[in-house]
């Protein structure tokens, strides 16, 4: 426009641009303009932004506590949000007793790990597959209970990981 910034006061303007709150969206954030008068007949463009919300880091951790040998167990589970995804960093396992962990995403099972009398722990590194969980689908770590040595129950104790967004 020559002679200055700004929109300037015409009639076509008015026409085809009303003065007040204008929305623009642009996919990914939700935006607001306001078109305000600068002054000296012209008007100008204020943008707001509305933060979009960051990714989201998940840990959940649950116990189960007296599992009977021979038996199958729900340690601890997470439910994805519908409109999200979640991708998996690390899943982790421990208990009194030998066992096999099984990773289960919509109740297939994803990986297993075995454990045993000298090593209780069991890591599911799972970054580097780039295992990803779509929402509305649930994610449990799931315990057998194998040992047949003892009697009695044992406990068990087990985490997700991961980033929502």
């Amino acid at each position: 426009m020559p002679g200055g910034s700004g929109f300037q006061t015409t009639s076509s303007f008015y026409a085809d641009i009303e003065i007040g709150a204008v929305e623009i969206k642009d996919g990914v954030s939700d935006n607001r303009a306001s078109v305000v008068p600068i002054g000296g007949g012209l008007y100008g463009l204020v943008v707001t932004s509305t933060p979009t919300p960051g990714p989201a880091l998940i840990n959940t951790y649950n116990k189960v506590l007296a599992i009977p040998r021979v038996t199958e167990s729900t340690v601890v589970s997470y439910l994805v949000p519908i409109g999200q995804t979640f991708y998996f960093t690390l899943a982790q396992a421990t208990g009194d007793s030998e066992a096999i962990f099984y990773l289960q995403v919509g109740g297939t099972n994803q990986m297993s790990l075995r454990t045993n009398w000298s090593e209780r722990d069991a890591r599911f590194d799972i970054s580097q597959y780039s295992l990803q969980v779509a929402g509305g689908n649930t994610i449990r770590l799931r315990v057998y209970h194998e040992e047949l040595a003892r009697y009695g129950t044992q406990d068990f104790w087990g985490s997700i990981s991961g980033i929502l967004i």
